[in-house]
């Protein structure tokens, strides 16, 4: 391997060391527990091997979440096939949205943390679209895994949105409220979206 072979699979090697401190701290303390500082340390590098890397923090940060398998990212487990009819295809999407992934707690702190840091850092702002499961253009490809676009209710990109609005708000609804709606409820809600159409 030539020099600049072996400095370019150093620095990919930091990169990843990096990337994977980035992802352990983020668990361990949260989005705006994350430093340059801390990162560095942890991987036993300077601030400056950072750099070298990553632009600034937050490029940092949206490099180990787009990282990240789809499925790590998703709030839930997308139900597969077009098995049954539109209203149970609906009510199936309604209970894994229900089931969440894990402790519905640690999902809804851990959404509001995302939007609130989303929200006051520019940077994170601007760099949002680099996760691109976390997007309605994701969220619009699993639906169709579901649904024909003339089956839905709505236009497939409406529906994409009204769920990465739907999610998180239940998520913190039934984490905070004193009487959280039950799986029944929340089928409903799904099943209802059906209405009257043919084939439903």
């Amino acid at each position: 391997m030539t020099e600049l072979g072996k400095m370019s699979a150093r620095r990919a090697a930091t990169r990843g060391k990096l990337l994977e401190a980035t992802l352990a701290v983020i668990g361990e303390k949260g989005l705006h527990g994350v430093s340059v500082d801390g990162v560095a340390k942890r991987v036993g590098v300077t601030k400056g091997a950072v750099y070298d890397n990553f632009e600034s923090k937050d490029a940092m940060i949206v490099a180990a979440l787009a990282g990240l398998p789809d499925e790590a990212m998703a709030p839930f487990a997308w139900p597969k096939g077009r098995q049954g009819t539109v209203r149970d295809r609906l009510r199936r999407l309604g209970e894994a949205i229900y089931e969440g992934r894990g402790d519905v707690v640690r999902a809804a702190v851990g959404a509001a943390e995302f939007q609130l840091y989303a929200l006051t850092h520019e940077d994170m702002k601007k760099r949002l679209a680099d996760i691109t499961s976390m997007g309605p253009t994701r969220t619009k490809a699993r639906l169709l895994e579901l649904f024909d676009e003339n089956e839905l209710p709505m236009p497939v990109e409406s529906f994409a949105l009204l769920l990465h609005a739907i999610v998180p708000g239940l998520n913190q609804f039934r984490a905070s409220a004193p009487r959280p709606p039950s799986r029944e409820v929340v089928v409903a809600m799904f099943e209802g979206l059906a209405g009257q159409q043919s084939g439903a």
